[in-house]
């Protein structure tokens, strides 16, 4: 397999296992109290002890997890020769780069966390919505477009951003990965092919 698609798939998958592997660390982590944040701050002891191996797992996943995402939509922009499609990809782009920034500003980092960490569960529907827009005008691909538009509805339902509580935002989450694997399954599959030839 392709690194790209490995990248792709391993990506967002590394990110929500790491994220699970931080809860398995902190005995007091509650997931209708506690946000997920909580587990990346280096010096927070409420939620259990090791603060700093729980943000190193925690934020190590979210970074290595995003940019290995950003690595395979890279690449996918990069192959794609329909303009709108390419402007498309920028939205997941960014929802990545806002996934590998929380990792870097943990919630020790107040503005930039804040930033990083909103930037993230809005381009979430956001991006799925984006792309589906742009798919929806290429026959080949309207049912994938239909289908991200769905997924683009969901997350804006789900999304609750003055809650901040883990079990939301790991519901969000999941709705990104999916969102990343269902666009490197079709690109895998050559659903895509037809955005290289345009």
């Amino acid at each position: 397999m392709e690194r790209r698609f490995l990248f792709g798939f391993i990506g967002p998958i590394l990110s929500l296992l790491c994220v699970l592997l931080a809860i398995a660390l902190a005995p007091s982590f509650d997931w209708t109290i506690d946000a997920l944040s909580h587990l990346g701050h280096w010096f927070r002891t409420d939620i259990g002890p090791n603060p700093a191996i729980r943000a190193v797992v925690f934020n190590g996943g979210l970074f290595v997890g995003g940019m290995m995402a950003i690595y395979y939509f890279t690449t996918l922009i990069q192959a794609t020769t329909d303009l709108p499609s390419k402007i498309g990809f920028l939205g997941p782009t960014a929802m990545c780069t806002f996934l590998a920034g929380v990792g870097i500003f943990s919630e020790n980092f107040d503005i930039g966390h804040l930033i990083t960490a909103l930037g993230f569960f809005f381009a979430i529907p956001v991006s799925a919505a984006l792309v589906g827009l742009m798919w929806l005008r290429i026959m080949e691909v309207r049912i994938f477009g239909v289908l991200l538009l769905v997924l683009a509805l969901l997350a804006t339902l789900l999304f609750q951003p003055w809650t901040s509580i883990a079990i939301w935002e790991y519901v969000l989450a999941i709705v990104s990965t999916t969102e990343i694997l269902f666009i490197v399954t079709l690109d895998k599959l050559e659903h895509l092919d037809v955005l290289k030839n345009q």
